[in-house]
């Protein structure tokens, strides 16, 4: 889920952190997905190169009122959310069950479910308040999704933090895989404690394999791979 962080009143990160602890993205998880998700804790998924260990936003309803007083709404406000038909697994029970923990901060939420052509229209115009979403890593290199979709001139979230381009652009410019990943470090951090989006859970994906299949692994990159697979007759 993200924030367009261009627009009233998520240019605030107090508001944008107080919208994640309003959800208990542990129980979302247990009773919309089970075994097919897990909580996140990184803004890309955990087994994508570039991928960091974040301490989750707890779920404290109270903590997110403080933090929307601050920011000068203690008694919330209305905004929307847009998503595309077919956008994710379950995305419409995601979608009630987020706008549902919202309401108990006092934050009203338009639901607004689009056909995906006019979803993109809009995307890309910024023409939103929240965006729901799904989001694959297809190259299983942390620079698809970060490097392209969160640096300032994409401009794909509002958000723009000179600090964070500067650490996206190194990381793209290096092949140092150990040096990248200390990059990526700093840059997931930024965007996790800024609240850019709210990141509540990973799919997991889910595969049938024989008893005399060996060495096969699921790839972050959701295209399985079979270069390390054998079989044991």
């Amino acid at each position: 889920n993200w924030f367009n962080s261009s627009r009233e009143p998520f240019d605030d990160p107090l508001v944008r952190r107080a919208m994640w602890h309003a959800i208990d993205t542990k129980t979302i998880v247990k009773d919309l997905y089970g075994v097919t998700g897990e909580v996140m804790s990184s803004p890309i998924p955990s087994e994508v190169f570039g991928s960091s260990e974040m301490e989750t936003y707890e779920y404290d309803p109270e903590l997110a009122k403080e933090l929307l007083a601050e920011a000068g709404y203690p008694d919330g406000f209305s905004t929307s959310m847009m998503w595309s038909n077919g956008g994710g697994p379950q995305i419409l029970q995601l979608a009630e069950t987020m706008m549902s923990y919202w309401s108990e901060i006092g934050v009203d939420v338009e639901p607004i479910q689009l056909e995906r052509a006019e979803w993109i229209e809009k995307l890309v115009a910024l023409d939103w308040d929240m965006d729901l979403q799904t989001n694959s890593v297809i190259t299983g290199d942390g620079d698809y999704t970060l490097g392209r979709l969160y640096i300032s001139e994409a401009n794909r979230t509002g958000y723009k933090n000179e600090e964070l381009d500067e650490l996206l652009i190194a990381a793209k410019e290096t092949t140092d895989q150990e040096e990248r990943q200390k990059l990526y470090d700093q840059a997931n951090k930024i965007i996790w404690e800024e609240a850019v989006g709210i990141f509540p859970l990973q799919l997991n994906q889910i595969a049938a394999i024989r008893s005399h299949v060996e060495g096969f692994k699921p790839s972050p990159s959701d295209d399985p791979e079979f270069r390390h697979v054998s079989i044991n007759r």
